[in-house]
């Protein structure tokens, strides 16, 4: 295993050499090179709060909005964000307020959270929870926490369809695909596998916490 000292930012076959144990978080930007839109995965380890967990986000508005609308832009995520949790497996974080993608301006479960102005360095971003245990009723610890505050502001039946929709369930949780774990390792492999499908392209490790 390759040592972490003065490793600020590995390369992806240095990052593949990490010992488990040696890893806190690692942030990767690339781009879809079918649509143009750049992404940055955030991947947390369970040591984290709220982990273990992947956080897939746009650039910010005002690039992505050179490529496109903010609809095409949040559909292009969704789809990314998608195609990427068939193979880490998890559940989609649904917001209490803004649905599966945080930030939208198309779609919040939330109208009234429109009033903000949108800003120009704000990002649009989903999140994938990478955890086995489900909750006695639906999704996993943020998600819990996250129904009962869409609840309290009337938008529980909202909320439980965008849980739904977002995770592309059949109302059932028994074909939630099994959660990665997070390593070094398989988070090497998982960005492999998403650029041999040609959904993520020039991949680059911009940020490295090592434990």
């Amino acid at each position: 295993m390759a040592a972490v000292q003065g490793l600020e930012k590995p390369t992806l076959d240095q990052l593949g050499e990490i010992a488990p144990t040696e890893l806190r978080t690692v942030v990767v930007s690339g781009v879809n090179p079918a649509t143009s839109y750049g992404y940055q995965l955030f991947f947390a380890t369970a040591d984290k709060p709220n982990s273990p967990h992947i956080t897939i986000s746009t650039e910010p508005r005002a690039a992505y909005l050179e490529k496109g609308t903010e609809a095409s832009a949040e559909a292009d995520l969704k789809d990314f964000s998608k195609r990427l949790r068939r193979l880490s497996g998890g559940l989609f974080h649904i917001h209490q307020l803004y649905g599966g993608v945080y930030g939208t301006r198309t779609s919040p479960l939330a109208p009234w959270i429109l009033a903000r102005p949108a800003d120009p360095r704000d990002r649009l971003s989903t999140k994938i929870l990478l955890k086995d245990d489900i909750g006695p009723t639906l999704g996993v610890d943020l998600n819990l926490e996250a129904q009962g505050i869409a609840a309290d502001n009337d938008l529980d039946e909202a909320w439980t369809a965008e849980f739904w929709r977002m995770n592309g369930l059949e109302r059932s949780i028994s074909s939630v695909p099994p959660a990665m774990e997070v390593t070094p390792a398989s988070i090497t492999e998982l960005l492999r596998n998403i650029g041999t499908q040609a959904i993520f392209d020039e991949v680059s490790i911009v940020a490295f916490q090592p434990k």
